[in-house]
């Protein structure tokens, strides 16, 4: 298995697929450890002393993760109509990095780079297990949505099958 392959694998066990989804941390804590410590390593090179979240169960368990294999602090953010506050205080001057299943709604991302800002923290990364189409140049991802999903037979990967009574894509005729 190739470590693309392997990766989709461990993104279904979580929930996360081709056609999207949405991470369920706690049905797989294994493959949830193993994708937190590939979304680690490719965050390394970027020296990040803080690990990012936005409030919510999934992405407090992945961050917590990410954070653990960098061996960093996580902070959580939170929005309480458009106040955005951290549970635990951040350090001025420290580089930190979003984490974040997919990638985030971009009013979202915008609020957490304001934020951090006023604190006096560079945000140097946003990072995603799997990111959709549209996600700004220069994020951390493992994996990637096609542009477009939404079209009728058209594959998300060279090995997936069609459902009975799908028409085949342009290149699949």
């Amino acid at each position: 298995m190739t470590g693309h392959d392997d990766t989709w694998t461990l993104l279904g066990r979580v929930g996360l697929a081709t056609t999207g989804g949405s991470l369920d941390a706690l049905a797989d804590p294994a493959a949830t450890d193993a994708l937190a410590a590939r979304l680690a390593d490719r965050l390394r090179p970027l020296r990040p002393d803080l690990v990012v979240v936005w409030e919510g169960l999934q992405a407090d368990v992945l961050g917590y993760a990410v954070g653990l294999r960098l061996g960093v602090p996580v902070a959580v953010l939170s929005d309480d109509e458009g106040l955005v506050t951290s549970a635990t205080p951040v350090r001025s001057g420290t580089r930190a990095a979003l984490v974040a299943p997919t990638t985030p709604d971009p009013s979202l991302a915008r609020m957490a780079a304001g934020y951090l800002e006023s604190q006096r923290v560079a945000l140097v990364a946003t990072a995603t297990l799997l990111a959709r189409p549209g996600t700004p140049a220069g994020a951390v991802t493992l994996a990637e949505l096609p542009p477009d999903e939404s079209t009728p037979g058209t594959l998300s990967r060279p090995d997936a099958v069609l459902a009975p009574g799908q028409p085949p894509g342009p290149d699949r005729g």
